[in-house]
């Protein structure tokens, strides 16, 4: 298998400093009003990308959450295949450089 690309990019954590869930609309989704503050903490983000004969994405990095198969990451790598018609490998890996649980033992 040859790795044809990668990518290593870093997604910035927020802290909500409110978060309103609007009633459930006809598509089963929720109108949100949030307010939020960018804090200067990161996850990592790497991407590698593989040629293959069949579309395969790869999740690594937060096997302690459970996902459902529709997760943010799934979907964009999942969305980004079907736009450009490839069927390749894709290997999403995250880094947690922080845990929710501890930000919000610290922040309280």
């Amino acid at each position: 298998m040859v790795k044809v690309n990668s990518i290593d990019v870093l997604a910035p954590a927020k802290t909500n400093l409110h978060l309103a869930v609007g009633p459930k609309r006809d598509d089963n989704f929720h109108d949100l009003q949030s307010i939020f503050a960018r804090i200067s903490l990161f996850d990592e983000i790497h991407i590698d990308i593989y040629e293959s004969d069949k579309r395969e994405i790869i999740l690594k990095g937060l096997e302690s959450i459970k996902l459902s198969s529709e997760d943010t990451m799934t979907k964009a790598a999942r969305l980004w295949s079907d736009k450009t018609n490839t069927y390749d490998k894709i290997v999403i890996s995250i880094k947690k450089k922080y845990s929710i649980r501890g930000w919000s033992r610290w922040w309280f």
